[in-house]
């Protein structure tokens, strides 16, 4: 005999409510901070992976402490940012974009002289900038409070790894100086000097006159 429930609406929000979702937090979701959950994750992910990448090639100790960072404060954020969207019933990106793995892909396919400088100019400089210009949007947009408490949290963080990149490009690019080869002086421009032709010796001097013989007397 099938059972008559008296309140539908009532059991779909309490099973919802049961899975762990919050439905009245997700709903007030607008657009926009949804959009922003999204490309965050997907950043986050990135910098996870490509720091992975540097770990497992690169040798430079300047390179490889950043890199260490980047894995460390980024998966942080990454956990926080998923536990966040898991309370509100919001699902997340588990990775980085098509577009952002294979960038990641190029990268490791570098050589382990050409991989650090690149993975600080990208993933350290180009792609913290954007991330900080998506952090400060939505610090200004975004409304719901648990998210944009995230967002404040996270922007010093930022600033502060886009200017540890830009200390270890300074570094690498001094290490370059200082490890090329010195340049040959350049070719003398200037005529070749003629030497002075020799001068002859002084001429002798005459001798002097004789005196003339006295008179004899008379």
């Amino acid at each position: 005999m099938p059972v008559k429930v008296r309140h539908p609406i009532r059991l779909a929000v309490g099973l919802a409510l049961a899975c762990g979702l919050s439905v009245a937090a997700a709903q007030e979701l607008t657009r926009g901070e949804l959009a922003f959950v999204k490309s965050a994750a997907h950043l986050g992910h990135a910098e996870v992976e490509a720091a992975e990448v540097v770990l497992r090639k690169a040798s430079e100790p300047q390179v490889r402490q950043f890199a260490e960072q980047m894995k460390r404060d980024h998966t942080t954020a990454n956990e926080e940012l998923k536990a966040w969207a898991a309370a509100q019933g919001v699902e997340v990106p588990g990775g980085p974009s098509p577009l952002q793995w294979a960038r990641i892909r190029m990268l490791g396919a570098l050589e382990a002289s050409h991989l650090a400088r690149r993975y600080v100019d990208e993933q350290g400089i180009d792609a913290h900038e954007e991330a900080i210009a998506l952090y400060q949007r939505a610090s200004r947009e975004v409304r719901q409070r648990e998210l944009k408490a995230y967002v404040e949290r996270q922007l010093p963080v930022l600033r502060h790894h886009l200017e540890a990149a830009r200390g270890v490009k300074a570094y690498l690019a001094g290490a370059a100086r200082a490890s090329a080869p010195s340049a040959p002086p350049p070719p003398s421009t200037s005529a070749p000097s003629t030497p002075a032709p020799a001068t002859s010796a002084p001429a002798a001097a005459e001798p002097a006159a004789s005196a003339t013989p006295g008179t004899p007397p008379s």
